[in-house]
Formats: structure tokens, C-alpha cells, sequence
């Protein structure tokens, strides 16, 4: 029983450890997650005015061949 204790006592003292380890990794990776966000905002308007751009494009193509 001691011994059961002792190792469990051993893994709470890893744990927290962890834990410390832990937090600043996933506040880099909230911030990288906020990064991203913003970038996909800013790109979302960009990447509808390409797509009608080519869409524009590709009709005034197809008209020429014919």
C-alpha cells in the first residue's frame, strides 16, 4: 500500500508538472488559432472577388473560341 501511494504521489507531482509545461503551449497556440481566424477573415471578401474575376474571365474565353 505504500508503495501504491508513493507512486501515486509520484504522479501527481508529474501532473503538475505538465501542467506547467502545458499552459504556455496552448497560449501560443490560442494565439496562432486568433491569427489564423483573422487571416481567413481578411482573405474570405479577396477570395469571392477572385472567383467572380474568373468566372468572368473564363466566360469571356469560352465566348471568343466559339
Amino acid at each position: 500500500m505504500d508503495h501504491l501511494e508513493g507512486t501515486l504521489s509520484s504522479l501527481d507531482d508529474l501532473a503538475k508538472r505538465l501542467i506547467v509545461l502545458v499552459q504556455p503551449v496552448e497560449a501560443i497556440v490560442e494565439r496562432i488559432d486568433y491569427m489564423v481566424s483573422v487571416g481567413e477573415t481578411v482573405m474570405s471578401p479577396l477570395s469571392v472577388t477572385e472567383h467572380a474575376v474568373r468566372g468572368v474571365v473564363d466566360k469571356l474565353r469560352n465566348r471568343v473560341v466559339r
